[in-house]
């Protein structure tokens, strides 16, 4: 039996931004900002959970080689000011120290993470 994506509706988005934050010629879902020039190196955001992703963008951002100033991280390069909201609006992502950020659980991330759309696709038209 073939696994519905339940992320379907989203997949076009998700991919544009995949290939255009270039991130899908990198690592993917464990891509960082830079391509870990701020990390120490490749990271494997998959296995963590979001709160030891949010440690890891806390370190990011004091890293004084950042002159970006950006915690950007995953395919989707969700920045750190962006990962609470994703954790209190996205259901099973409540666990937020025991949620693994696998692959199925970066397209939630995203999804909930549009300007005041709660992950809804209506919200992306109000922006300019």
């Amino acid at each position: 039996m073939r696994a519905v994506d339940a992320y379907a509706v989203y997949r076009p988005m998700l991919d544009l931004m995949g290939k255009s934050e270039g991130t899908d010629k990198g690592r993917g879902y464990n891509e960082a900002l830079g391509y870990g020039a701020y990390t120490g190196g490749d990271v494997d955001l998959i296995s963590m959970t979001l709160d030891q992703i949010e440690a890891l963008q806390s370190k990011m951002l004091a890293n004084r080689k950042n002159k970006l100033k950006s915690s950007a991280v995953g395919r989707y390069q969700i920045i750190r000011t962006t990962l609470p909201r994703c954790g209190s609006n996205s259901g099973s992502l409540d666990a937020r120290s025991s949620t693994r950020t696998c692959r199925i659980v970066w397209p939630a991330i995203c999804s909930a993470s549009g300007p005041s759309t709660s992950g809804s696709p209506a919200g992306f038209r109000s922006i300019p």
